[in-house]
């Protein structure tokens, strides 16, 4: 249950932090002059894909940074194994309108 919890709050502070930056004109007309643009499609699929690994137990407690660049998701940090990135990955793919997954991530006590 804190689980949830923890997640929706984390979905809803990103989303207040979307709107007052829509609002003080950093999302607005962006890509093809349209409101919103491409800054707006980033932040949501860096949100949705940091609530997707938030709520796995297994890579909850991992560092994952997540960036987007329209549709790709690029995903950065250090996981425990080659299944938890692979799980990681798996995520970031089934969140809607997310077309490619570029994984950066390594693995703890692997060498740079």
């Amino acid at each position: 249950m804190s689980r949830i919890l923890s997640s929706a709050f984390i979905l809803g502070a990103l989303l207040t932090i979307g709107y007052f930056l829509h609002a003080a004109g950093y999302l607005s007309h962006g890509h093809g002059g349209k409101p919103g643009g491409v800054a707006a499609i980033n932040l949501a699929h860096v949100s949705a894909v940091e609530v997707a690994l938030r709520q796995d137990p297994d890579l909850a407690t991992d560092e994952i940074k997540v960036r987007a660049e329209g549709t790709r998701v690029i995903l950065e940090g250090t996981v425990q194994s080659a299944a938890e990135k692979q799980r990681a990955e798996k995520l970031a793919r089934e969140v809607r309108g997310v077309v490619r997954v570029d994984n950066r991530l390594r693995l703890a006590g692997a060498n740079p």
